[in-house]
């Protein structure tokens, strides 16, 4: 193992987990993706799984016939952390030290502040849920969200793409027309930033971001922009939100810009980020943002476990009761490694 002088302290420790682990490569041997996989919704903040274009972070909860996209952005206030959490875990679990399970997913993170929640309900269905899977592929980037409610299937993909700088979330099912989804915006609670929101359609609404002194319609300290992309379906008219009945599927897009030194301005950039990502399908945008999410995080693979098949919370649990598990350590790396690709 070769290491780089200037190499960062989390890298060099993470170059020598892996290293720890690893095993000469032989035809039968067995890889695995790292994935963080689960079996619930997230009961709070700390247990989401985070996308990060470097122009907003979302933390999304997974819940049963809704999401909860919590919006962050490093590009309205300093960072929140010297940056020493990720690395400060990796060299705990060099020594055996493994993180609390309860803030194992959050302790690494450096979201910046709120800007918001982005709440995307959906109809219930009368059928309690059954085979229930929440699961980040840190090789693709993209965050998927599965589970039955009688025949029907219901699932949800995300994904951040710095290469076209917005958020992608689709909602579909197996059956046509059974999708209904009710966007709405929540502002942040604890910040100093106000907010007016304006609904322009009824695919599109915008959310002016600033400070108390200044007109925030004018002179935004950043501006979010939301539209709804139906597969077939109907949009329907609304003063507080953006609504789709009886659609196939739905592809919710959210672009964001802060207004930087140059003074340029940030509704004008939204617009532009806009415009150029609804004229792409969401296999165009899923497939852009793949290859450049690869060349960022590369093909990792690990070698199989006996406990992959397990979700990373208990897992990580057993772990912390001195019970084995070769490769955690080394998936939990990588997710460390995925947080900070965007820094």
């Amino acid at each position: 193992m070769t290491l780089h002088r200037g190499m960062p302290a989390f890298l060099v420790v993470a170059q020598m987990l892996l290293a720890s682990i690893a095993t000469p490569a032989r035809a039968e041997d067995k890889t695995v993706p790292p994935r963080i996989h689960l079996d619930a919704p997230a009961p709070k903040l700390e247990h989401t799984l985070p996308l990060d274009n470097a122009a907003l972070v979302a933390r999304l909860f997974g819940h049963i016939g809704q999401e909860e996209l919590v919006l962050s952005s490093r590009a309205v206030g300093a960072l929140s952390s010297s940056g020493r959490a990720g690395t400060d875990i990796l060299e705990g679990l060099k020594a055996g030290r493994w993180p609390p399970p309860d803030s194992a997913l959050a302790a690494p993170m450096d979201p910046g502040p709120p800007v918001g929640t982005l709440k995307l309900e959906m109809s219930q269905l009368s059928l309690p849920p059954r085979d229930y899977t929440r699961e980040l592929d840190l090789v693709t980037g993209v965050l998927s969200v599965q589970y039955q409610c009688g025949d029907m299937g219901i699932s949800r993909d995300a994904f951040a793409s710095k290469a076209d700088n917005v958020l992608v979330v689709r909602a579909s099912c197996y059956h046509p027309g059974m999708i209904d989804l009710w966007a709405s915006y929540k502002p942040p609670s604890d910040s100093s930033l106000k907010h007016r929101l304006r609904i322009r359609s009824r695919e599109e609404m915008i959310i002016f971001l600033g400070f108390e002194k200044t007109d925030i319609e004018k002179q935004p300290a950043m501006v979010l922009l939301i539209r709804v992309v139906p597969a077939n379906g109907r949009t329907v008219a609304s003063r507080t939100g953006l609504e789709v009945q009886e659609a196939d599927e739905v592809v919710v897009l959210v672009a964001a810009a802060a207004r930087g030194g140059d003074g340029a301005d940030p509704v004008e950039r939204c617009e532009q980020i806009m415009a150029a990502a609804a004229r792409k399908s969401h296999t165009q945008l899923l497939k852009t943002h793949e290859a450049e999410h690869a060349k960022a995080f590369g093909k990792i693979a690990l070698p199989a476990g006996p406990c992959d098949h397990l979700s990373f919370d208990k897992r990580l649990q057993a772990a912390t009761k001195g019970e084995k598990d070769p490769t955690l350590a080394a998936l939990y790396q990588q997710y460390v490694r995925y947080l900070r690709l965007r820094r």
